[in-house]
């Protein structure tokens, strides 16, 4: 193999349904396919025949079960899936659902990184 870990992801959706695929690996890691974007024509389909996915799962080879890479994330969120539950494992083996959306990083506001770069400082 290329890189010592894998991905696979699965979507589960209301009426029982699932889709399936898996991360396709580059020699530049960086430019390999992302399991969970590779999901995306599916889930766009079956939102066209009504069906709304319920859960999803990014796993690796040993059954661990991670949060969607930033571009995944990304993609859920900004397409209309911040809502749909992602099966994630924390570092002491526990399971936990929290929603797309929720496992976005917060952006600061433009004036939060003003405030950082020193804007403001000595101002009365």
């Amino acid at each position: 193999p290329l890189h010592a870990i894998g991905y696979g992801a699965c979507v589960v959706f209301e009426d029982g349904s699932d889709a399936r695929a898996w991360q396709w690996k580059a020699l530049e890691y960086s430019c390999s396919l992302d399991a969970v974007c590779l999901l995306a024509p599916a889930l766009a389909a079956r939102r066209d025949g009504g069906v709304e996915p319920r859960v999803l799962c990014l796993a690796d080879q040993h059954g661990v079960c991670h949060a969607p890479h930033a571009t995944a994330r990304a993609i859920l969120v900004e397409h209309g899936y911040g809502d749909v539950r992602v099966l994630v494992h924390d570092s002491d083996g526990h399971a936990h659902t929290p929603t797309a959306a929720e496992l976005l990083p917060t952006a600061p506001t433009a004036f939060d990184a003003f405030l950082a770069c020193g804007g403001g400082a000595g101002e009365a």
